[in-house]
Formats: structure tokens, sequence, C-alpha cells
């Protein structure tokens, strides 16, 4: 479909003429601007200036995973001081041998470098500097900061007060209606009451509450709403909720306690009293100095080991410890319940009080490969300089084997070893999908050079948007999505669903909607997608059906009827030995043993099968099976135990020729072989 064109032929050469003259002065211009300033036009911009942008057309899905790459940065610092800056960013995630990389890149460069950086800090500046950095990973779901120097230690003043309270009042007294930035799109928010909008809110808030701090910057009217005592209620209850009771028992008991020790103030509470974050994931970094090994005596190496202790907490009153060198940005997606993985500890949480009425958290947990042994950590949560209830102090660690309770040995750890716990947010847990978009702009849109003709923008669900200018080639696309439904414990049977809208506008004269449509052209082998399209009258809407191929499907199946079919065998061979007295040797007991081993091999050659068991396909074949054959050779072996005897082996010995004999008798007969021959 084509773009409207003027009523008459005299205002369409009009319009040409001044679009060649703009077309010019962009040139021009764009010949003085700095080279890094034109990637700028395929940055995201925020949906505040979507009404001066426009949108474009967009024509096929070439590619869809769920998978998650990770994600480059665009920006390669060059110069002294921005290789300086980004060694300062890689020491604060604890990554020490890339920024001593680039601590020496920078000294090469310019011997005092630290002198002018530390300058340039102390003034202030360093938002610009750091902009190209941040922007090319703002988008990034876990972001690992170690506290350095002054950022350990809490605040001086730990009581909460109103810095924005003179501000505040003076927003009550103003007219806080929403108006619209153009008069043809109207603000459709306003037509809301401050009831749905505080309801609004507080769902967003139990969903992500850095979703509720901006909110609260958004303009005057949401200012003062993200104030209200409800959301901050909401906020209290699902924060300082005991595991184990009931919702409304909770909340009588978060109602007295804010009654009795902060005059009822929701927002008081959730402020100053202690709580742990379950949106992310205590980490805390120790290193350890180990030497190493040289052929020359003069030349002694010495090797900087860097591991991670991780600590996350889930509502229900469980919290899984895990200890291993692998870096957070591997770490922390995985660290679930069902994690099965060495250094791993599972166990439980709770709220404590001592003598003097400090409250501290005591964990009791227990290491999978160490049954006996159980581990008591204490800790205090503390507040550094980046805010509050982010950190983990350690105060006793003690573990004690169960075998020994009776006689309280407790083995004390070294606290001096024990880093405190920092505090990461982690975005989402969830899985995700990738979609790369290929573009075709209609004949119109475009020149003989496949240039667009119109600045143009493309918007993702309102969040996401993508502008292009005239003259520019639409290049390929890759946005990323969140699917809103699915588990991995459903397996092979899991299913994803996620969906956004997509809009494409172009600036002719004023914001013209431009018709899209859309094309699969190639998707995973793993994977069966159906996508599903829903034509609005501004946008289109796409709703994206992952699940397993059915190659993958019929694979899994395959592997839990294997599985079914060696128990099978399995039993008929015990039966025999059972009920029909078959004679059983050592290596026949070993098959039984055997197959134990084989069993989770066969299930990790199921193609994406959940690293932690517990999925639909283990409860169809993994767990009946691995009983069931553990039975049928406890059965076989104790038949085999049971109808030993010494006589048996002594008629055994009896009925074998001996290996003198035999010899003897083969060679007799490769004698008389050897005299007929020659007869």
């Amino acid at each position: 479909m084509s773009i409207p064109t003027p009523n008459s032929e005299q205002e369409l050469n009009e319009f040409r003429e001044r679009w060649k003259q703009e077309v010019v002065s962009k040139q021009h211009s764009g010949q003085q601007t700095n080279a890094a300033d034109t990637e700028d036009h395929h940055s995201i911009v925020d949906d505040n200036t979507s009404s001066s942008c426009d949108k474009a057309l967009v024509n096929d899905i070439s590619q869809l995973t769920i998978d998650e790459p990770e994600r480059q940065s665009q920006y390669q610092p060059t110069t002294a001081f921005e290789l300086y800056d980004k060694a300062v960013d890689l020491e604060s995630q604890g990554q020490l041998g890339k920024a001593l990389d680039h601590y020496r890149q920078a000294f090469r460069i310019d011997s005092d470098v630290d002198k002018n950086y530390h300058k340039y800090c102390k003034g202030g500046s360093t938002e610009k500097l750091t902009a190209k950095i941040d922007l090319a990973t703002k988008t990034d779901e876990f972001r690992h900061i170690i506290p350095i120097g002054s950022e350990y230690i809490q605040g001086k003043d730990s009581s909460s007060h109103e810095p924005f309270k003179a501000l505040l009042e003076d927003f009550s007294m103003q007219d806080l209606s929403l108006v619209p930035r153009l008069d043809y799109r109207p603000v459709f928010l306003a037509k809301l009451p401050n009831e749905i909008l505080v309801t609004v809110m507080k769902y967003a808030t139990l969903l992500s509450l850095a979703t509720f701090f901006e909110l609260a910057v958004v303009c005057k009217k949401f200012c003062l709403l993200t104030r209200s005592p409800t959301i901050w209620r909401c906020l209290c209850e699902q924060a300082y909720r005991p595991p184990g009771i009931s919702h409304s028992a909770s909340q009588r008991l978060q109602e007295s306690y804010v009654k009795e020790n902060y005059r009822g103030h929701w927002m008081k509470m959730f402020i100053e009293r202690p709580r742990l974050r379950f949106d992310g994931v205590y980490i805390s970094t120790c290193h350890y100095i180990r030497p190493g090994s040289s052929e020359n005596s003069w030349n002694q190496p010495v090797h900087l080991v860097t591991y991670y202790r991780y600590l996350r907490f889930f509502p229900d009153g469980t919290v899984v410890k895990h200890v291993t060198t692998a870096e957070p940005i591997v770490v922390v997606r995985r660290l679930s319940k069902y994690l099965r993985k060495r250094q791993t500890f599972v166990g439980t949480f709770r709220w404590r009080r001592n003598d003097d009425g400090d409250l501290f958290l005591q964990i009791n947990s227990q290491d999978l490969a160490l049954p006996n042994e159980r581990f008591f950590m204490t800790l205090v949560v503390k507040g550094t300089q980046r805010g509050r209830h982010n950190k983990l102090v350690w105060k006793k660690y003690t573990s004690v084997n169960e075998n020994q309770i009776a006689e309280r040995q407790e083995a004390l750890y070294d606290l001096k070893l024990m880093k405190p716990y920092f505090f990461s947010p982690v975005r989402s847990y969830h899985k995700k999908y990738l979609i790369h978009f290929v573009f075709e702009p209609s004949a119109n849109m475009v020149n003989a050079h496949g240039q667009l003709l119109y600045n143009t923008t493309i918007g993702f669900s309102s969040l996401k948007k993508f502008p292009y200018s005239a003259g520019d080639t639409m290049m390929p696309l890759q946005v990323e999505f969140n699917y809103d439904n699915g588990d991995p414990i459903d397996y092979p049977f899991d299913r994803y669903t996620g969906y956004f809208e997509i809009d494409a506008f172009a600036n002719v004269w004023t914001n013209v909607i431009i018709p899209l449509s859309f094309r699969l052209e190639a998707s995973m082998t793993s994977f069966s997608f159906t996508p599903t399209f829903t034509a609005f009258e501004q946008h289109l809407g796409l709703q994206i059906l992952t699940g397993r191929s059915n190659t993958t499907l019929g694979f899994s199946l395959f592997m839990c009827l294997l599985m079914w079919a060696l128990s099978l065998v399995l039993a008929v061979f015990g039966y025999q030995v059972m009920f029909r007295h078959r004679p059983v040797h050592a290596h026949g007991c070993m098959i039984g043993v055997t197959m134990l081993f084989a069993l989770p091999t066969l299930r990790s050659a199921q193609p994406g099968v959940p690293e932690n068991t517990g999925c639909i396909a283990d409860v169809l074949g993994y767990y009946w099976n691995m009983a069931i054959i553990a039975l049928e050779t406890i059965a076989i072996l104790g038949c085999w135990v049971a109808r030993w005897s010494p006589n048996n082996e002594k008629a055994k010995g009896t009925h074998e020729p001996s290996k003198t004999d035999s010899q003897t008798t083969l060679h007799k007969f490769g004698h008389l072989e050897h005299i007929e021959h020659f007869a």
C-alpha cells in the first residue's frame, strides 16, 4: 500500500524541493560531525520522543531463537582516558585480569592518566565519558558491581527523612492534569481515576521494584501517586511475609508491627526495617594467592585466584548457596532450587533476635555431597553507600556432623577468610527470544539505490524505538523480548508464549501510519514457532508460540521408551534368576549396575533437556526406571549371594579340565591331523 499524497501536484512539487534542500543541508552538516555520532541514529529512544519520530515498514522475520547470546559492547575505548575508565569499571566488577590489561594499555599511551582521571572525577564529569559505554550495556539483564573503598561502609545518616517534602507539597498545590503534547494525540491515562492508577502501580511494583521508582519520575502526578500508603503496604506485605504462614495471618502480623515500631508509616518501615531481596542474588567475591611453578629458580610466578560465593533467597524460605570460580554472568541465571552441582548448599533461612534485640539472619544448609554435615551461617543485614539492605555481613559460621549432634561438637570457621555478600539485582530469570528483522520497504518509500525518502521510525511495544533518517538504508535489527508464560519443568511438552506490538510511522507532512506485513523465513530446528498476527488500526500485534519440534519431542519420548525397555529386559532376567533358578555369574550381576550408570547418559542425550532433574520427561522414564533397575539389581545380587556354597565351587573345579590337559588334547589332535595329511 502507498503513502497518501497531496491533493494537488503543485504542493507535491513544493514538498520535493523542500525535501531536496533538507537532504543537502543534512549532508553538509553530517560531514562536520564526529564519526561516532553517526551511530546514534540506530539507538533506542524513549517513548516521549516518539511524537517527533516517524515509522518504517517491517516485512520479514528471518530468524527466531530462545537462546541468550552474550551481547558484546558496541563501543571500544581507544584513548588513554577511556581505557583507564574501562579498567576502573572492570575492577569494580571483579574482573581483575581484564582490568590489568586496560590499565597497561592506558599507561602506555599516557603515564599520567591516573592523575588526570582523578581530577576529572572530582569535577563530577564522568557522565559524558561513560555515556557511550552505558548505552551499549543498559539493556543487559545482569551487572555485577563490587563496592570499593568507602562503598563498603554504611552511610552515617541511617534514619529516614523526607528530602523532597517541600517539593512534594509544592506539587500537591499545582494542577496535575495530564495535558497532551499534541492535540491530535490525547493522553488516555488522563481518563483513568487515581484509584485505578494506584492499582496499576501496585501490580507493576510486585513485578519489578525498579519499575516503581521509574514511574515516580514520569510526571508530577505519578510522583505523588507513588507516595500512596496502599502501594507501600503491599510492598511491606510482600517483603516481610514469613515463610509458611497464610497471607491473611501475615497481613495481621505486619499491621501490628508497623503500628508498634513505625507509628503506622508503611514507607518508613520499608526503608528502615532490614529485609531480604528476592529479585537478585547476593555475591561475595573472594581472592587468594597461589604460588606457581617455574623452570627458572630466579623467577617465581604467583597466581591470583578469584572465586565467588552466591546466595539466592526464595520467598518460601529456601536458600541456595553455591561456591564456584565461574563468573556471575554465567551463574546467576542457573541459580535455582534445583541446581545440582559441586559445592551447592540447599537449606532454609529464618530471622532471629539476640539478647540485645538485634535482628540477624540464620541459615541452615546442607551440602549435597556431604549428607551428614550441617552448615549454620549467621548474617546481619547492612547497608552501603550505594543503598540500603544490600549487604550481608558474617557473624558466625559453623558446621555440625549429624552423627555427633548429641556431643554438639561444632567446627568453627575463621571469618577473616569470609568476605561480605553484596546484592546484585537480576532483571529477569525468564527465558527470552531474539528476533532478527529484515526490512523490505515498498517502492514508494525508497529511491533507486534503496535509500529512504522520509524519516521513519519502528516501534516495538512502545518500549523500543529505532529511528532512521532520510537517505539511510534500513539495516536488519535484532530485538530481544521476554516470554510471558512457560516453564522448562514441562519438558518435552513445554511451551512458551510471548507477545509484542509493532508499528511504523513516516514523517511526510505529519505522522503517517505505514501498513505492515510479516513473513516467517527461518527458525531453529529444535523448536517450532507459531506466529499469530492481529491487525489493529495503528499497529500490528504478534504473538509467538514456541514449543519443542516434533523431532525433539519424538526423540525424547523414544529415550523414555528405551529406558523402559532396559528395565523390562532386566526384569525378565531377574524373574528367571529368582523363580526359574537360572544360574547367574558375576558378570551377569554387573548388568544391572551398568544400567544404573547408563540411564543418566540416556537422559542427557535428550536435546534441550534441563540440566536439573525434575521435568516431565524424568517422571515418565528416568525416575521410575532408576528405581526399578535398582530393585532388580538388588534382587539378582541377593539370589547370587544366597545360592553360593563352597561345595558348588569344588564340584565346578572337578568337572572343568585343567589348562595342561586341554593343551595336551589339542596337541594330540593336531599331531594326528599332521600324520593324516602326510599319509
